[in-house]
């Protein structure tokens, strides 16, 4: 069965023949293939005891060593292929048919020994080591300290101490005059209800809550008058009713 062993879009076994004569320019073989797959795994003593656990920290990067040959009119230029990308130092794509490396598909060149065999023109013997390469996971986000969550609480407080308003405003009878002693209570479309202001001599009245932007009900209650209510849209510049 014919090995397959592709390296980028460098096949390092392969029988190349000029399509027209059928002369053969260039033969790529490999051979002496070893593998080291290996896994990390670390001792834990238990205290108090002779005894240990052994924690699997999962499979170290596969190592794939062998040596190959390039000879015939083009392996020249193979060879100049191989070895710029040595040179270039990334990872590279990687394919093979053999059943232990099969699942590994991209490496780093870790180290390149070539031999110049004299006296035969055309043909040169190399020898490689290739490692596995896994991208590394994303890097997690470290959670806020404390110090950190509390700035921000403190911001966001502060933020909402800006936007927030105190409703005010003065309150009349039909013929212009204040009236003095009308509760106000203002509540949330939510219906959470703050405490109420009571309007002073003059019929004004300013409620001792502030309010964020949003719509609200304004109620007014006065002994001996009906009791009315009105809708009020809050803003963050001024207050409502």
């Amino acid at each position: 069965m014919r090995m397959s062993i592709k390296l980028d879009d460098l096949e390092l076994i392969k029988r190349v023949d000029d399509p027209q004569t059928r002369v053969v320019k260039e033969i790529r073989s490999i051979y002496n293939i070893t593998t080291s797959d290996r896994r990390k795994v670390e001792e834990h003593k238990i205290p108090s005891s002779e005894g240990s656990i052994l924690s699997d920290l999962g499979r170290i990067p596969i190592k794939i060593s062998f040596d190959g040959e390039f000879q015939g009119p083009d392996a020249k230029a193979s060879l100049e292929s191989l070895r710029a990308k040595f040179k270039v130092g990334k990872p590279l794509p990687f394919s093979s048919d053999i059943t232990n490396i099969a699942d590994v598909n991209q490496v780093l060149i870790e180290e390149l020994h070539i031999n110049d065999i004299g006296g035969i023109p055309n043909r040169y013997n190399y020898s490689m080591v290739l490692r596995e390469y896994r991208p590394p996971p994303p890097q997690a986000q470290p959670p806020p300290s404390q110090e950190e969550q509390a700035q921000q609480q403190v911001q966001q407080q502060a933020n909402d101490e800006l936007d927030s308003v105190y409703v005010e405003g003065r309150i009349t009878d039909k013929e212009g005059k204040p009236l003095k002693g009308v509760t106000v209570i203002v509540s949330s479309t939510e219906g959470e209800w703050k405490e109420p202001a009571v309007t002073d001599d003059q019929g004004y009245y300013k409620t001792k809550s502030k309010f964020k932007p949003g719509k609200y009900t304004v109620a007014f209650e006065l002994k001996g008058y009906k009791r009315d209510e009105k809708k009020v849209d809050v803003k963050s510049s001024k207050g409502g009713e």
